[in-house]
């Protein structure tokens, strides 16, 4: 029995640009790897009560900008190309006080419309001593957007008793094409 070597990333890197990305981009070697922009923020202060809906202030805290985005401000962001983007976000909730179960939503709104059902995300929160009232809802979707297009996240209750804070938010874009 023979033994072979664990390539190293960097191996395995050179094996797929010369064999595998080459062959599709019509042997020219060029490559292409996870698209020419993106953005990473997450929340810097807590939104309270958003059981009647709020954008998330996911770009309070930009960790990184390719420069392909334009900061609209806390809420917003606007991208400067044309393309297929990629967006993730996560957002947490507590429940103020009192007993009783809620469910809270998020969903990524393009150009202040939340049209887009496959970017929703729910979650649960039943009011026990024990798990602290506090749950998260993220999502992942692509979308086909223009230069000047805006994406924001939008949370709300969807159910039950009131009294809701948005204690973290994050999102991350990326163009993917």
């Amino acid at each position: 029995m023979v033994l072979e070597k664990i390539p190293t990333f960097s191996e395995v890197q050179t094996w797929a640009n010369n064999n595998l990305v080459s062959s599709v981009n019509g042997n020219t070697g060029d490559v292409t790897v996870g698209g020419n922009g993106y953005i990473n923020g997450h929340q810097s202060d807590y939104l309270n009560y958003v059981d009647d809906g709020e954008l998330a202030n996911c770009w309070g805290t930009i960790e990184v900008n390719s420069g392909e985005f334009t900061i609209v401000d806390n809420n917003t962001i606007e991208v400067n190309e044309a393309g297929v983007y990629s967006v993730d976000y996560t957002c947490g909730f507590t429940q103020r006080s009192g007993d009783g179960h809620a469910i809270m939503l998020a969903k990524v709104h393009i150009n202040g419309t939340a049209n887009f059902r496959h970017t929703g995300s729910r979650c649960f929160l039943r009011s026990t001593s024990s798990d602290g009232n506090r749950n998260s809802a993220s999502n992942h979707s692509m979308h086909s957007l223009n230069a000047g297009d805006t994406i924001e996240v939008h949370v709300n209750r969807s159910a039950g008793v009131n009294g809701h804070d948005l204690t973290q938010a994050s999102c991350a874009v990326q163009k993917l094409e």
